[in-house]
């Protein structure tokens, strides 16, 4: 199974990051299903390794916390963006839940995330578009004021990917205090 950690968005969050998206030729746009802010990409794990991790997840402790939603941007930051994202305004709170969590994964057997953590949620995907148009759009979208989101839990998800693009699903919710 493949499997990742997250935070959930609201829904009222996730129209609001709707009113952003206006029509590219060759770019993508999430799906609310598909809007979440990544904290550890685990990847393919048989069953086993995920009950392994899951029970250490089980261990990770963190009061809950508030999120700000920030500005557009892309990976890779120059060049043709593969990737458009909304950012996270820094939080220790949030860099404190996914360095718990990666430790967590390290103590199950997994080997190192040697990727910086840049929190953001991905609202599109480069399938084609031009870069220009794509990186203008980045530049000039004034992005609305976002109510802060209150993170009191985080979750483990099982991606399941389709040629229609990836389905997720629910394995564990894990609740902060």
């Amino acid at each position: 199974m493949r499997l990742f950690t997250a935070i959930t968005i609201p829904d009222e969050i996730k129209a609001k990051l709707e009113e952003l998206f206006i029509p590219i030729e060759g770019l993508k746009w999430q799906q609310k299903s598909q809007m979440h802010l990544t904290l550890r990409f685990i990847g393919e794990v048989d069953k086993r390794m995920a009950k392994t991790v899951t029970d250490e997840l089980e261990k990770v402790n963190v009061a809950s916390f508030r999120i700000n939603l920030t500005r557009l941007g892309s990976f890779p930051r120059k060049g043709n963006p593969k990737v458009v994202w909304i950012g996270v305004k820094e939080n220790s709170t949030l860099n404190d839940l996914h360095a718990r969590i990666e430790l967590a994964c390290r103590d199950a057997g997994l080997e190192p995330d040697e990727r910086s953590f840049k929190p953001h949620i991905t609202i599109a995907r480069n399938k084609g578009a031009d870069g220009e148009k794509v990186r203008s759009y980045i530049e000039n979208q004034t992005v609305p004021d976002f109510e802060p989101i209150q993170v009191t839990d985080f979750l483990l998800f099982r991606s399941e990917l389709t040629a229609n693009g990836a389905i997720h699903h629910i394995e564990k919710k894990f609740a902060l205090q």
